[in-house]
């Protein structure tokens, strides 16, 4: 008769892998990677995640200018271009059942700073652009913000820069951390439809690369907070 031995060894192999993997299976229960409950997305370092954002038919909003970044891109035609940031004075938004009952942005164009070259900065200031001695503040104007057939968001309005206005539109997002909104945005410009005509090769001649771009381009990203009464 054949020994019995093989048989029971295998046996108990069998059992000891099965424990084991038991042992180190993963259980769902007992994970701690933090998760978002909105999307099930898991964070890296347990920071809150943005929640996308649909913005209230009825609510109003006033800006955070501690919080708020408002940042600027031009340049030359030929080079790095020139980026740079200027501050929000103040802000508010309010939309009573779904129409923009009051929307305005005032911006300090004083705090225009573009740290790579102190020379342009100062030249940024004077009359050749935004000479702001004479116009300190330019606003932008929201009149209406609506879903577009993309389901995104369009702001809607007017930009006034030294004493010219003219009306604007751009997409913005809006989302939501830490119980405040982030409303995001990126636009350009073209300067000369506001007068500032140095150095574009639209009004001077033979500049060749030494011209300005026309286009300015803006990422607005606003940080906004439920009025209060």
């Amino acid at each position: 008769m054949k020994s019995p031995l093989p048989i029971i060894l295998a046996v108990i192999a069998i059992v000891l892998i099965a424990l084991f993997a038991l042992q180190t299976k993963p259980d769902a229960e007992t994970n701690t990677s933090p998760v978002n409950d909105a999307t099930g997305d898991v964070t890296a370092d347990g920071s809150e995640v943005a929640l996308s954002f649909t913005l209230p038919d009825t609510v109003s909003y006033t800006a955070n200018i501690d919080e708020s970044v408002l940042t600027w891109e031009s340049g030359r035609i030929v080079g790095a271009p020139y980026i740079g940031t200027v501050q929000l004075a103040n802000g508010t938004l309010t939309r009573e059942e779904g129409i923009i009952t009051e929307g305005k942005f005032v911006i300090d164009m004083t705090t225009i700073a573009f740290p790579d070259n102190e020379r342009v900065e100062s030249h940024l200031l004077n009359a050749d652009f935004f000479d702001v001695e004479n116009y300190p503040t330019s606003t932008i104007v929201i009149t209406n913000i609506s879903m577009n057939d993309d389901d995104m968001y369009m702001a809607s309005g007017e930009l006034t820069i030294l004493d010219t206005t003219n009306e604007i539109s751009f997409p913005v997002t809006f989302t939501e951390v830490d119980n405040h909104v982030i409303a995001n945005a990126e636009f350009e410009i073209d300067r000369t439809e506001w007068g500032i005509t140095y150095e574009s090769s639209n009004f001077f001649q033979n500049l060749g690369d030494k011209a300005i771009k026309n286009m300015i381009g803006f990422t607005l990203d606003l940080t906004l907070e439920t009025a209060t009464e």
